[in-house]
């Protein structure tokens, strides 16, 4: 009886957990028909919130307007079918390959993984070395042992 009501409980659970997570986005304006959530508002906002150097541009207001205006200049620039102009193309193309610039030849970043392969390298050296060491030690040990009492036992 017991394991009836705890399945019971445990299903029950489960299912306002997952009617908990269907809430529906919160549209916060839209513009031919399509909508722009609040979700994607308040991320864009706290992403460059710390960018903002003036506080007058951190106004939550005034960035709704920025947010707005700059939403209806995609909007328009794809109507107008600008994203395939291959202009813009081009450009799109040298802006990402100036970025990646950025990221893939850093020399400081370099630097610093080269030295740390080369310790963790030394590290494994030393290791691999002292383990060989201790290991033809052992082997040497073993084998003088065995002359020792070869010797002693008047074999050789």
């Amino acid at each position: 009886m017991k394991m009836k009501h705890l399945f019971l409980g445990l299903l029950l659970g489960l299912t306002f957990v997952s009617k908990a997570q269907n809430n529906p986005k919160e549209v916060l304006f839209t513009i031919d028909d399509k909508p722009y959530y609040t979700d994607e508002f308040i991320r864009v906002y706290n992403k460059n919130l710390d960018l903002v150097k003036d506080e007058s541009q951190k106004d939550l207001n005034q960035y709704l307007d920025l947010f707005i205006g700059y939403k209806l200049k995609v909007n328009k620039a794809n109507k107008l079918g600008l994203q395939n102009n291959q202009q813009y193309q081009s450009e799109l193309k040298s802006y990402r390959t100036q970025l990646s610039k950025n990221y893939t030849t850093d020399s400081k970043v370099t630097k610093e993984l080269v030295d740390e392969g080369y310790k963790r390298l030394l590290k494994v050296f030393k290791v691999f070395f002292a383990k060989t060491y201790r290991f033809i030690s052992i082997q040497i040990l073993t084998y003088s042992n065995s002359i020792k009492a070869t010797f002693l036992l008047g074999k050789l």
